[in-house]
């Protein structure tokens, strides 16, 4: 990860609302359903290729091919509630800029089927209570899945945090909390996450699921989003703009983006 940014689609007077409420409406006009079709085909519905000779399973091998990775530019980390504006949002990076998105939910969203295949083989061989084989197949289903989120994080150039309030929580005891473990798990791994030149992540390009679910719980996490640079509607459009003018696209798309929003320096 080079940049971190976080989108933010809430006006501050009635005009500012309803322009983000076009633009929000022009995003999800635009589609962007190949990540679908790209990535199912590498996901397999059977674990057999994946046991030992002493019957254990390869967890690193089925995490490979249940959560692969994906080239892509830019990680766009939102409110499962949000999918519908991610996926509108993907499209537009790739139709205005000839920039990939990854989104966790459009590639990986066969979790709960990897978790209820485990679950229909450990019966089999094991003695255990079906809820303590729930609770085993869900920790290692889960583990797998933030493994590889980080390392999406960790390959992507640039990540675009989508801050609306289905993501953070309006009238909650704390400012700038979100009730999704996954969100705070993405967040919190962005800014932990090492921030690699710009050069490690263009050199082989010649020249950016599982649904952030949350239980009824109340369970909030404070986000860290002090190393994401805001992005504003107005920003956005700027952006576009200039991009069209000069006709940039894909990495010099992002080039404009940083110039744009400069790295505040901390």
């Amino acid at each position: 990860m080079y940049r971190g940014f976080q989108l933010n689609l809430k006006g501050k007077s009635l005009k500012e609302s309803l322009s983000i409420r076009e633009f929000i409406k022009r995003l999800k006009e635009y589609e962007y359903e190949d990540m679908n079709e790209e990535n199912e085909s590498i996901v397999q519905d059977t674990l057999d290729d994946f046991f030992l000779p002493d019957s254990s399973i390869d967890g690193s091998k089925m995490q490979e091919n249940w959560f692969p990775q994906i080239k892509a530019d830019v990680f766009i980390s939102h409110s499962h509630q949000d999918k519908e504006l991610a996926l509108g949002l993907a499209g537009w990076l790739h139709e205005e800029f000839g920039l990939k998105g990854f989104i966790d939910s459009a590639v990986w969203g066969y979790s709960q089927y990897l978790e209820n295949r485990l679950l229909d083989t450990y019966r089999k061989y094991s003695s255990l209570h079906k809820d303590e084989l729930k609770n085993f197949a869900s920790a290692h289903v889960h583990m797998m899945l933030s493994v590889a989120l980080n390392q999406m994080i960790d390959n992507t150039e640039c990540l675009v945090f989508i801050n609306t309030p289905n993501s953070i929580s309006l009238n909650a005891p704390i400012d700038e909390t979100t009730p999704s473990p996954w969100i705070y798990s993405e967040i919190a791994m962005s800014r932990l996450i090492r921030k690699r030149a710009l050069s490690e992540h263009r050199k082989h390009k010649g020249g950016p699921l599982f649904e952030s679910y949350s239980a009824e719980l109340p369970i909030r996490y404070t986000l860290p989003m002090d190393h994401l640079e805001k992005l504003t509607l107005k920003d956005l459009q700027e952006w576009e703009r200039d991009c069209q003018k000069n006709s940039s696209h894909s990495i010099k798309a992002l080039d404009s983006l940083y110039k744009l929003k400069p790295a505040n320096k901390r």
